[in-house]
């Protein structure tokens, strides 16, 4: 008598379940300027885009991505692109 086993299959979240998530994540995260930044996500590699005034910010919105369940890659093109203000001095 052979047994056989059964496996259940595992359930793959949605591109826009995992995109939803990092939205989120990032609206809980005081460093990231979540309303500055885009993810396009296609099987789980996520592509982060947008801009910000400070690498900080740049560098916080990856670890939000990497804590995402069935998150595959991360692509960071998170621009840098630094504001004076007329009252700032040199």
């Amino acid at each position: 008598m052979t047994s056989k086993k059964i496996v259940a299959p595992v359930a793959v979240r949605s591109d826009a379940e995992i995109s939803e998530d990092l939205l989120n994540a990032w609206k809980m995260d005081p460093h990231v300027p979540e309303e500055r930044l885009q993810v396009r996500v296609q099987k789980g590699q996520l592509t982060l885009s947008g801009t910000v005034n400070w690498n900080a910010q740049r560098d916080a919105a990856e670890p939000c991505a990497k804590r995402i369940k069935d998150v595959h890659g991360i692509t960071n093109k998170i621009d840098v692109e630094p504001t004076v203000s007329a009252t700032e001095s040199w």
